[in-house]
């Protein structure tokens, strides 16, 4: 799925080949379908009867339109969105923007019909942090970090399949959401392992990890600090989050927790809900101490 709404995919379909050739253009340009006409032409040495049908994400404008009907007079042509009116613009995105997320969620959910539920973490920072305006949640650190809900179940391929809860889902619940996060972290709890980690002249630092994965959501535990720092006999503590999959806990001020900071800083997963980041954890509560890419 295309999600940049300023990019209009314009889709040809040839004859007697397999895939449409698919081709960028600027979506708000009056020719914007024959600039991707001509870069078909430079690349594909394509001619007009070569062409079956063509979909355009973006309604073509009057002029694009015009050079259609006398380019493809016998080709099928379509289109998902409606162009709007001169001034127009920024709203229709919005607009799309929202269907889009909105149909990913649906999609989700049809997936993970049959999961368990999760506390998920989201970083403000996220490149789908848009979604977050359609999920109840609440904050572990202001501003910045988020635990959401969302099913998940398995797909049997070593990946899952996640359906986030939306602010619609839960408005047609009868559970509080305090109880909803319960469940969440009841399921989290079943598999979780803490891992002691010694290095000969430094002392000590936890891992979390988890067969079904989401072992970072273990943050979001109601004891978690109570229990970290008592194994780490601390009273403040670093905690990088990696991933969603890990979370790793040292004392503050240590070369292990510079340690985790830098492993955290330098991991190379691809930022979904959550950018890997650094907090600080004390009995005041966490802050953010470093993001990926900050």
């Amino acid at each position: 799925m295309n999600t940049d709404v300023s990019i209009n995919l314009v889709a040809f379909e040839v004859r007697g080949a397999g895939e449409p050739i698919v081709v960028p253009a600027p979506t708000k340009a009056e020719d914007g379908v024959r600039q991707a006409w001509a870069t078909v032409r430079r690349e594909h040495e394509l001619n007009p009867g070569d062409v079956s049908r063509l979909h355009t994400e973006w309604e073509p404008s009057r002029a694009d339109a015009v050079f259609l009907s006398s380019t493809f007079p016998d080709a099928e042509r379509t289109y998902s969105f409606s162009r709007p009116a001169p001034g127009g613009w920024e709203q229709a995105f919005e607009e799309v923007r929202r269907s889009m997320i909105e149909a990913d969620l649906a999609e989700r959910m049809a997936e993970a019909r049959d999961g368990e539920l999760m506390p998920i973490l989201w970083s403000a920072s996220s490149p789908q942090s848009e979604t977050l305006n359609f999920l109840p949640c609440t904050e572990l650190v202001p501003s910045k970090l988020f635990i959401a809900l969302a099913n998940v179940a398995g797909t049997g391929h070593g990946t899952y399949a996640m359906h986030h809860v939306t602010k619609a889902a839960y408005d047609e619940m009868d559970t509080p959401f305090p109880r909803l996060m319960a469940e969440a972290r009841g399921n989290l709890v079943r598999g979780l392992r803490i891992t002691v980690h010694e290095v000969p002249g430094q002392g000590n630092f936890l891992s979390w990890s988890r067969d079904d994965g989401f072992a970072g959501s273990a943050l979001a535990l109601p004891d978690f600090y109570s229990m970290m720092s008592h194994s780490l006999e601390t009273t403040r503590l670093v905690v990088g989050l990696p991933c969603p999959e890990f979370l790793y806990v040292a004392e503050a001020g240590t070369e292990l927790g510079d340690m985790i900071t830098q492993l955290t800083c330098e991991s190379e997963y691809a930022d979904t809900e959550l950018v890997p980041c650094v907090l600080h954890v004390d009995r005041a509560g966490m802050r953010l101490l470093a993001e990926r890419g900050a």
